[in-house]
């Protein structure tokens, strides 16, 4: 609880690096997901943008497998407010990469919120510093929903559910979900 610098890359910084100060509370979840907190909504973009790659990972991985590095931020994020058991996805595949996917993450927090034991899972999407997704955006497809972004999301949806299932049955779950532009529309 209280306020934390989030950092996030961009290659429109000197350094690469901006840093964002959110004020996190676990009870930022203790209202219905139908009614609007702005506190909630300033955490949810620095968690949004701290997926984004880190600048200083090198173009030159353009046609090859990156590493983990890509995520360190929101590594760092998490950390600092008290998730746990996070997995990464997507984040190691090349740059150059213009498959229906996106890297995303999921990390889980047991709180309490109103008295009642409860997970707060986290499902936060890559929206930026991603490289050659970008061109699955103009996936259209044929279907109901941009095949771009409807595979990508089917994805997420599927690890998200597998990870619902392993975890306890007798807690309340709130899944917080967010992403920045592409992650956005995946979310």
């Amino acid at each position: 609880s209280g306020t934390k610098d989030i950092y996030f890359q961009s290659n429109d910084a000197d350094d690469g690096t901006f840093v964002y100060n959110v004020d996190y509370s676990d009870q930022l979840f203790s209202n219905p997901s139908t009614s609007y907190n702005h506190n909630l909504a300033r955490v949810s973009l620095g968690m949004a943008t701290s997926a984004f790659s880190a600048a200083d990972v090198e173009y030159n991985e353009w046609l090859g497998v990156g590493d983990l590095s890509r995520c360190e931020n929101i590594v760092d994020a998490y950390n600092k407010l008290g998730f746990k058991n996070a997995k990464y996805y997507n984040y190691d595949r090349p740059l150059g990469e213009s498959e229906d996917k996106v890297a995303f993450s999921i990390a889980e927090k047991k709180t309490t919120i109103n008295g009642e034991n409860c997970i707060i899972l986290a499902v936060i999407v890559r929206g930026g510093g991603y490289g050659g997704e970008w061109a699955s955006n103009f996936d259209i497809g044929n279907g109901p929903y941009a095949k771009g972004f409807a595979e990508a999301a089917d994805e997420v949806i599927y690890i998200t559910e597998t990870r619902l299932k392993s975890l306890s049955d007798d807690m309340t779950v709130k899944i917080w979900t967010c992403g920045f532009s592409r992650g956005a529309a995946v979310s």
